[in-house]
């Protein structure tokens, strides 16, 4: 039998025998150790479970919604409260107290990591991330143009703002980046993180699996540890061990969640979740508004001729000011039709959906339809219906040779291209 010891570490210069110690730890590996202790509670969040607490029964993308009663403070690290959702939060400070008196029984080393149970990482708010990118592409929109004169003369007023703005998004679109909140919250909500379901009992690096093998799968402590996870509703991350998720099919979590008057799953999502794309329009108006007030910022003036000013034809005529104006003035010119507009259109390139001109203006008329009709509702889960498939968001599994040439084939075929 092949040593079941890893190898695979992410500082490995050849990316083929990073594979191949990626495939041993897949292959043989875990097989091993699932054999000797025979049950254990494992998710794979790299392939099986990827959008595990992110999609609820209906394959909507989710996200906690804002109420922060629904959270409790399981440990602080640097200043910062970790915290999960109530249930869990239960489920794992009756964990720490089982593991703790294994300790004192002597079955559990002090110098384990399963022995304090701290917590190093846990809910991580969607709503950082898509801010943080936001901002980021309305900074990088305003230095591009600022640097550009004649880009930046044009420029003059909310209108031409947007106008702008809409072209530079588009092209940052072709290098992969998204732009709806459902597309951001699932690109860069990396391990799940804002499910409020998971966290992290060590801060070792997730690259090297060695550590996974010597410091967690292949210690005497595992098996206390296995079994703790099972009796009290977590389950192991795989590739990840020290990673452990709240198993809400599992009845010893439902003990927990009963508490909290929630019956099952599909009421979890009901009552604690909001669904990402009923806020679309409302996300885009807050991020161009946003993005626009920050252009101006001390950028109010414009050149009205940059003929002249390339022919050093400097003089105060040539120049005018930006008004900013209110929010309220700024939608008053962009009714909730464009921004559902805006939506589709970002969100059939994100997902590569290949939409013609004639599908994409017929969907939309439906849409549009409803909105006219004040089911604003209506209409975004009308878009959101064509875009339930999430095949695109699978770029964390491990890369197989045959699938990535097949991938690489059709990343160029050339899809066709929507006017907005």
């Amino acid at each position: 039998m092949a040593d079941p010891k890893p190898l695979g570490n992410n500082s490995v210069n050849s990316t083929y025998v990073l594979f191949q110690d990626r495939k041993k730890y897949k292959e043989v590996t875990l097989p091993s150790i699932e054999e000797k202790f025979k049950k254990i509670p494992f998710a794979d969040l790299l392939e099986e479970n990827i959008l595990y607490g992110m999609v609820d029964s209906d394959n909507n993308i989710i996200t906690p919604n804002n109420n922060s009663s629904n959270f409790l403070i399981v440990d602080v690290n640097e200043e910062k409260n970790e915290i999960v959702f109530d249930f869990v939060a239960n489920a794992f400070e009756d964990l720490k107290k089982y593991l703790k008196n294994q300790v004192i029984l002597g079955f559990i080393s002090q110098d384990s990591p399963m022995h304090e149970m701290k917590v190093y990482k846990s809910f991580s708010p969607s709503e950082d991330l898509v801010i943080n990118t936001n901002e980021l592409l309305a900074n990088s929109f305003k230095n591009y143009y600022i640097k550009n004169l004649m880009l930046n003369s044009k420029i003059t007023d909310h209108k031409s703002f947007n106008k702008e703005f809409f072209k530079y998004l588009d092209s940052q679109t072709e290098n992969g980046i998204s732009v709806t909140k459902t597309g951001i919250v699932l690109k860069t909500n990396f391990l799940n993180l804002s499910s409020g379901l998971m966290l992290h009992i060590s801060n070792k690096k997730a690259d090297d699996d060695t550590v996974k093998y010597e410091d967690f799968l292949n210690t005497p402590e595992f098996d206390w540890y296995r079994d703790s996870c099972i009796r009290f509703g977590f389950k192991i991350d795989k590739n990840v061990p020290w990673r452990i998720i709240a198993d809400l099919e599992s009845p010893n979590m439902k003990k927990y969640m009963l508490k909290y008057k929630i019956n099952n799953t599909k009421e979890l999502f009901e009552k604690r979740y909001k669904k990402v794309h009923l806020e679309e329009i409302e996300h885009f108006k807050k991020f161009f508004y946003l993005s626009y007030k920050f252009y101006l910022i001390d950028n109010l003036p414009y050149n009205i001729s940059y003929d002249k000013l390339c022919a050093k034809e400097i003089s105060k005529e040539n120049f005018k000011f930006r008004n900013l104006i209110s929010e309220a003035d700024f939608y008053k010119d962009f009714p909730d039709r464009y921004w559902l507009r805006m939506y589709f259109y970002f969100r059939n390139k994100e997902t590569n959906r290949g939409l013609t001109q004639i599908e994409f203006d017929n969907i939309f008329r439906q849409a549009s339809e409803l909105i006219r009709l004040n089911k604003k509702e209506d209409a975004l889960n009308y878009i959101n219906d064509f875009f339930k498939k999430f095949e695109e968001y699978l770029f964390l599994k491990q890369v197989q040779n045959i699938d990535s040439v097949k991938k690489d084939i059709a990343s160029n075929i050339k899809k066709p291209k929507i006017i907005f």
